[in-house]
Order: structure tokens, then C-alpha cells, then sequence
């Protein structure tokens, strides 16, 4: 048998069904995780303050439901601006997160200049010269460098060879130099600045994932002011032929996360390292590779200007107040601080194989056929939630017992998983995956042993009356 559910329903954890119960208890809304459109949102009056927890694509999802859904339209205006026309039945939406954004536009520009090449950084050798020195591989100390200076080389390359005004360097000579520097050394950030003059041109990782890290805002207006300026900023960047390096460095995203599945072997990296890459890299990844269509973006500011969506800012954090019965959405960094009666938890559930609503995977985890994926931390030992396989994707039972006849893929399981942007003709790693699957049943048929069996006799023949 071969489990390849993909993304599956789980119960609330723990934190999401005490907010479900307070919700209960006071006559309050409450959404947990889930997938957007099978949500019930009737009980949202037009005009309720509405907190909402989460700013990706289940974000965008729900702004249709809630606004379009509800019989409002949007019209551009002569400036080619949007405008929101409600119907009078939506309710406002205060939004946030952990980094207060919502995820990057798609990208409508096209390369210019060197077409991209094979991965040069993060490469099967490379990786496989850290495995010789190391017995474990740290993803931050290890490999993480190495993603940073691919993404780097694709950027610069595209600044450089597809808008040589904007460098005073040419590419031959940064690319020189270049390669034989670390990306967090001093001499790299020194031949960039030497390079490219415009500062707002240089790549800053860091930044990138944390837009207003160290950033705490003046009042309430300023979060709104930062926010709908970042996104304006964004599709200006990634929505127009002027900004071709945010595809080159898309490409580089996008190469190195179909990569490190086929040239990591997991079991040589340490526990915190596997969380990293199935949580850090993963979100990081989707922030910038897997955003909304561009218009969404604008959607978003149209709503805005319209007074219907409110940014509450990073580092979000929700409570609930026992006394009001409502739920407190607050920000260390904006100050923004708003009580309602109703959150929606807007992102999808979380895999977990214990707290799995798919009878398969609930079966084989109370039956004890398959158990979760157990690693050990500085912490203690902490379960990833996912369906525990074998590098041969074979489950692997509660007792630590192989099951030869039982496969698991996809991104449930402790597998790599990496199922997305499976594009034609590029040898994704989904299918590589999947081939890889099939060779391993193969061998598991071939090397099963057969019960010997006799022929039964024929039965002696009926007497004639």
C-alpha cells in the first residue's frame, strides 16, 4: 500500500482550540486553520471587527470571500488605480503576522541579461565536500551560506549583464571575485557596494525574510503608512520590466529548493536542521516564490484605501481577555492594539499525523502501522508531526519496525516532499521522487518471498446414475 495523500485536514492544536472554545463560551467567531473555502463565514456581520491571523495565501483567499463574495466590486480608475466599491455586507479586517506582510507578487518581468546556468554554489559536489569533512550537516552553519551566494550569483549576474548602467563593474571581473568569497564576509559586501553604487539594488537576505526587523512604528497611522508602501513597492519591483533581478532571483529559489532534496541525504543532518528546512526554508521559500497574482496586491491596497482592511503590523501576537469575552490582537513593534469578538486564524493546518482527520493516516496511527517522525533537540525530543518513512519511503511503525509492505510520500511524511512547481521538461524532483518510489516497490516485490503452494487435485469424478 502507498500513501501519497498530499495536504490533509488535521484538528485544531492545542492553542487553536482554546481559542475555539472561548469563542463558544462567550458567543464569539472563531476560525481555526483550515483550508478558506470550506469555512463557514456567515456568522460575520457586515461591519464586525474581524482580527485575522495570517497574511499569506489563505489571506488573499479570504479577502475574496469576505469582499467580493459579498457583492462588492472593484473598479480601476483613470489613474489605473483601484477602487473598492462595497456592498455594505463585508466586515473589517485587522490583519497580521509574524512579519506583518503579505507574501511577494508574482513576477511579470523577464531576464535580460546572462541566461541562468546550473546551479554553481549549492551543488551535489559541494554538498558532498561538506559530508566528507562533517559528520552531520547544520543547515545555518552548512548550507544556508551556500543557498545565499547561489541566490547572490543569480541576482548580481542579472544586474550586471542585463543592466550594465546601473554597475560600475564588469560582470567578468565581480564574477571573479566573487567566487571565491563567502557570502557573510566583509570583502563580499565590499566588491557589492563597488559593483552596484545603488544601494537599493543590494541584496539583503536577511531583510528580505524580515522586511521590519527592529523596525517599532510611531502610532497606529505609521503602521498603515509603512505597510501600504511596502506593497506598492513590491509591484513596482516585481510587476513591471523594470526589475528583472527579482526573477533571477526567483530562479535561484526555486533550483536550489528542488535541489536540496536530491543532493541533502537527511539522515546526515542534525534535528535542528531538519526543522529548519521543512519550517524556515520552506516559509522563507513560499514568501518569496509562491505570492499572490499581482492584482490580489492591489486588490489588497484598493480594500485598504476603502477603510475595510486595517494593518496591525509584525510580530503579532493574539490573547484573549476572560472579562470582555473578546480576543486582543497586539504588536511589540506598531503598538496597534485592537479587541474583538471574533479571529480567524487564516493559514492551513499544520500536518500533524496524530491529530490527522484523514481515516487512512488516522488508522495507521492508532493501529500503531505508522507514528511520527521523533527528533532529538537541545529541548528534548520533539515530533515534526509527520509520518515517519524510511529513505526507501518505507513507514516505520510505533515500535521502530519497518513496514516493507507500507510506503509513504509527500508532504506529510519525514520525506523531502518537495511537490511544488513540478514544471515539464525539467526532471522535477516530485517526479524524481516518485520514480524513486516505484523502483523501491519493485525491490520490495522482487525480494518478498512466495509461499510454495500444491496444485489441488482434481475432485474424483461425479458416479452416473
Amino acid at each position: 500500500m502507498v500513501t501519497a495523500l498530499g495536504h490533509t485536514d488535521s484538528r485544531p492544536d492545542s492553542a487553536s482550540a482554546r481559542f475555539s472554545v472561548f469563542a463558544a463560551q462567550h458567543g464569539g467567531f472563531h476560525a481555526a486553520p483550515s483550508y478558506t473555502t470550506d469555512v463557514d463565514y456567515s456568522a460575520i456581520a457586515p461591519g464586525q471587527d474581524v482580527i485575522v491571523a495570517g497574511m499569506g495565501l489563505a489571506f488573499v483567499d479570504l479577502l475574496v470571500l469576505l469582499m467580493e463574495g459579498r457583492g462588492g466590486r472593484f473598479e480601476t480608475m483613470s489613474d489605473g488605480e483601484l477602487r473598492y466599491l462595497p456592498s455594505g455586507k463585508e466586515p473589517k479586517l485587522w490583519a497580521g503576522s509574524r512579519r506583518g506582510v503579505p507574501y511577494h507578487s508574482k513576477i511579470s518581468a523577464q531576464l535580460k541579461g546572462a541566461a541562468p546556468g546550473p546551479l554553481r554554489f549549492f551543488s551535489a559536489a559541494a554538498v558532498g565536500q561538506l559530508l566528507e569533512k562533517h559528520e552531520e550537516l547544520d543547515f545555518r552553519e552548512h548550507l544556508w551560506p551556500l543557498i545565499a551566494k547561489e541566490a547572490g550569483y543569480f541576482y548580481y549576474r542579472e544586474v550586471l549583464t542585463g543592466s550594465p548602467e546601473r554597475a560600475a563593474m564588469a560582470w567578468e571581473s565581480f564574477e571573479a571575485q566573487f567566487n571565491g568569497l563567502d557570502w557573510y564576509s566583509r570583502e563580499r559586501a565590499e566588491l557589492i557596494a563597488a559593483a552596484v553604487p545603488e544601494t537599493a539594488l543590494h541584496l539583503d537576505l536577511e531583510r528580505l525574510d524580515d522586511p521590519f526587523r527592529g523596525v517599532y512604528f510611531a502610532d497606529h497611522q505609521d503602521v498603515q503608512t509603512a505597510l501600504a508602501q511596502y506593497i506598492k513597492r513590491d509591484l513596482q519591483q516585481r510587476d513591471s520590466p523594470d526589475h528583472p533581478e527579482t526573477l533571477a532571483l526567483f530562479l535561484a529559489f526555486l533550483h536550489v529548493y528542488m535541489e536540496v532534496g536530491r543532493v541533502v541525504p537527511v539522515e546526515r543532518l542534525n534535528a535542528p536542521s531538519q526543522q529548519h528546512i521543512h519550517g524556515w526554508w520552506h516559509g522563507f521559500f513560499s514568501f518569496v516564490d509562491s505570492g499572490p497574482p499581482p492584482h490580489r496586491l492591489r486588490q489588497m491596497l484598493a480594500l485598504h484605501r476603502a477603510g475595510l482592511l486595517e494593518f496591525l503590523g509584525p510580530s503579532l501576537e493574539v490573547s484573549v481577555d476572560q472579562t470582555n469575552g473578546t480576543f486582543i490582537a497586539s504588536s511589540r513593534q506598531s503598538g496597534v492594539r485592537i479587541s474583538t469578538t471574533a479571529l480567524i486564524e487564516a493559514r492551513l493546518p499544520a500536518t500533524s499525523l496524530a491529530r490527522s482527520l484523514n481515516p487512512v493516516l488516522a488508522s495507521l496511527h492508532s493501529s500503531g502501522l505508522g507514528t511520527e517522525q521523533q527528533l532529538l533537540t537541545s529541548d528534548g525530543i520533539r515530533s515534526t508531526r509527520k509520518l515517519l518513512v524510511t529513505a526507501q519511503h518505507q513507514l516505520v511503525g510505533a515500535g521502530g519496525n519497518t513496514q516493507a509492505a507500507l510506503f509513504g510520500i509527500g508532504p506529510g511524511t519525514s520525506g523531502w516532499g518537495a511537490g511544488a512547481f513540478a514544471r515539464p521538461n525539467t526532471n522535477a524532483a516530485p517526479f524524481r521522487e516518485n520514480d524513486a518510489l516505484a523502483r523501491n516497490i519493485l525491490e520490495a516485490i522482487r525480494v518478498t518471498p512466495t509461499t510454495s503452494q500444491t496444485a489441488p487435485s482434481e475432485p474424483a469424478a461425479a458416479g452416473k446414475n
